[in-house]
């Protein structure tokens, strides 16, 4: 086997653990996102609620 064969052939163990590396990696994102999914938007909505207490219907003292 000559010196030319011999780097030939560990390029191509290079690629083939870089090729690896990636099919592994999306592999694994395609399984979470299979198994998790996306569920979209919250179905539950709050509204909007204002930060001036005076104007809030959490605030500490009733308006008269």
């Amino acid at each position: 086997m000559s010196e030319k064969d011999s780097v030939t052939l560990e390029r191509i163990k290079t690629w083939l653990i870089v090729l690896l590396m990636v099919i592994g990696i999306l592999g694994y994102g395609i399984i979470v996102y299979v198994t998790i999914g996306d569920k979209g938007p919250p179905d539950w909505n709050y509204g909007a609620v204002s930060d001036v207490p005076g104007e809030s219907p959490f605030s500490t003292e009733p308006m008269k």
